[in-house]
């Protein structure tokens, strides 16, 4: 028996931009290629085992919050466990673009302005055991709306349909724009078609939850219920709660009711492992599946009695500048043209100045490479790898910053503003672990380098 060992390949970017919603422009290093690491696969031709407990180690210093609803999680680790509990109403392929393949098929009207959604069977059921209608489905995107709800999901792709705005300020009762033509199907119109419809995570919610629980519950209190935090918890998964030690484990059984078939497994047990310790558990056999730390990777390259493999992230590193703040008011980004990175010289020149490629090399054994771009080799059918992007050059960042007007007045090794007064800069990161801290310090020194404090 092996087990799987999963390596993610992270992409950093630097993004010239305030460190908001609104980017502006990116920099990075070298195109990233195609190819990950290690297969994306491990295939096992010997016959599969009859039930069983599958070992799932969810490797984080700290624990899980115990949020498992996707309309309320913020944290990865509760968005694992959340997966094997939950489904969304939609299914994606490799590229992210919806298909007609998981709960619910689409149909898009672009001159009208709408999308039908419809169910593709009428024999679903939660993991309770009750139907699941296209009211769940309504009920859903109504609520994330709803003026008490206290998730992040509500954003601009949820005002952008029709009447939505006006039930969220509480001036209608319902979201006009939410149109149920019958048990199983719903008209969604929109002020505007947007072409990320058609990708998951996009303009169209795919969140469902189950409106015979969570309408009884006032919005407001959803993040303290037991079908939030518990093992009431009611959801379209292939498993369901068993049982829960607060941030430290949950133990899975098959959902009887899942759409696709019962799970061939008895139990599913995930676990928090600390970072320190997954290698030497993977390696006296512990757990069946884990998500390794890349910095570690020498410590687990030569295991004999796991599998390797690896895949593109779907998110990616960046550092981003403070150009201004957020108006909560207008809910707009107000840029200062006063702000101390708002001169794009001084933004590109600090881009220049990293190799993101060595230090990926070097500190996290190829699994971090810089990139060009914000839309990464994840996205396949999208990403153009010939886009140049910034690549390492200091000598242009300091011809770049010497042109633009921050001269070594005073000799010291460090620029002054255009104006001969001070320039410090000051960097905040995030602590995580030895690799990170190197990087962090490997960056302040190449800014030094081209004369940056």
């Amino acid at each position: 028996k092996k087990n799987w060992l999963y390596v993610t390949t992270a992409a950093t970017v630097l993004a010239l931009a305030a460190c908001s919603s609104n980017k502006e422009t990116t920099a990075s290093k070298t195109p990233l290629g195609t190819q990950t690491k290690f297969a994306t696969e491990a295939v096992n031709d010997a016959e599969a085992i009859k039930g069983g407990t599958l070992k799932y180690a969810l490797v984080a210093s700290s624990g899980f919050k115990g949020v498992f609803i996707d309309e309320l999680a913020q944290d990865s680790l509760d968005s694992t466990i959340s997966s094997q509990i939950d489904a969304s109403i939609f299914e994606f392929d490799e590229n992210r673009q919806l298909t007609n393949t998981g709960l619910a098929s689409i149909d898009f009207d672009v001159e009208g302005k709408s999308v039908t959604v419809t169910l593709n069977s009428k024999d679903y059921k939660w993991s309770d055991g009750q139907p699941v209608t296209i009211d769940d489905y309504i009920f859903t995107y109504q609520s994330i709306g709803h003026k008490d709800y206290t998730g992040s999901r509500y954003n601009s792709k949820y005002e952008n349909v029709v009447g939505m705005k006006e039930f969220h300020e509480g001036k209608a009762d319902s979201v006009s724009g939410l149109e149920k033509i019958d048990d199983y199907s719903v008209k969604i119109h929109f002020k505007e078609m947007r072409p990320s419809m058609k990708l998951a995570g996009g303009a169209l919610s795919a969140y469902i939850m189950p409106k015979h629980i969570f309408s009884t519950i006032p919005v407001a209190e959803w993040d303290k219920s037991e079908y939030v935090r518990g093992t009431k918890f009611v959801g379209l998964g292939a498993f369901k709660l068993e049982s829960i030690i607060p941030g430290e484990s949950v133990t899975l059984v098959p959902n009887e009711h899942y759409y696709k078939g019962r799970a061939k497994l008895d139990k599913v047990v995930m676990e928090i492992v600390s970072p320190d310790n997954i290698v030497s558990e993977m390696k006296a056999g512990k757990y069946d599946i884990a998500e390794m730390p890349n910095a570690q990777y020498e410590s687990y390259k030569d295991l004999t009695n796991v599998n390797l493999v690896s895949t593109f992230k779907s998110s990616f590193e960046y550092v981003a500048f403070h150009l201004g703040k957020f108006d909560k008011a207008s809910g707009k980004n107000i840029t200062d043209p006063n702000a101390k990175m708002s001169d794009p010289v001084l933004r590109q020149a600090i881009a220049y100045a990293l190799d993101m490629d060595t230090v990926g090399e070097s500190l996290y054994h190829g699994l971090l490479r810089g990139t060009n771009s914000i839309i990464i080799p994840f996205f396949k059918d999208v990403y153009n790898a010939e886009q140049e992007g910034f690549k390492y050059n200091p000598e242009k960042a300091k011809q770049m910053l010497e042109e633009a007007g921050y001269k070594d007045v005073d000799g010291d090794g460090i620029r002054e503003n255009k104006d001969g007064s001070p320039l410090s800069i000051t960097f905040a990161a995030r602590t995580r672990d030895d690799a990170n801290e190197s990087l962090i310090q490997q960056y302040l020194l190449w800014w030094k380098e081209i004369g940056l404090d």
